[in-house]
């Protein structure tokens, strides 16, 4: 199972380079505690969504016979960025600080 963020899937699922010839198949969402299958509409997906990506594999469309997990293919995507996504929860009175805190380490908030 994946699980991440809105921004971060579609970040995985839009970086052309990586996947390449690959295509997958056989998954499920989940989006905030909702199983909504195969089904997802990525223009109403929010940066700040949670998500799980339950099964699905990975194959490659030139050599049909090679294929891999979904997750696998994901962990390696996500090893291989400069960047990491977080997904952060503060008191209201101290979110001001953590994003200046943020911002300050070189991050973006939004």
């Amino acid at each position: 199972m994946i699980k991440t963020t809105g921004a971060e899937w579609k970040a995985f699922m839009h970086d052309d380079p990586f996947w390449g010839e690959w295509a997958f198949d056989d998954y499920s969402y989940n989006v905030n505690g909702r199983e909504i299958g195969m089904d997802l509409d990525e223009d109403t997906l929010a940066d700040t969504d949670a998500m799980k990506v339950d099964g699905g594999y990975v194959y490659d469309q030139m050599n049909a016979d090679y294929t891999d997990s979904l997750s696998a293919f994901f962990k390696r995507w996500r090893k291989q960025q400069t960047t990491e996504f977080l997904s952060v929860e503060v008191p209201k009175e101290k979110a001001d600080a953590v994003r200046a805190a943020i911002v300050a380490a070189g991050g973006k908030v939004k």
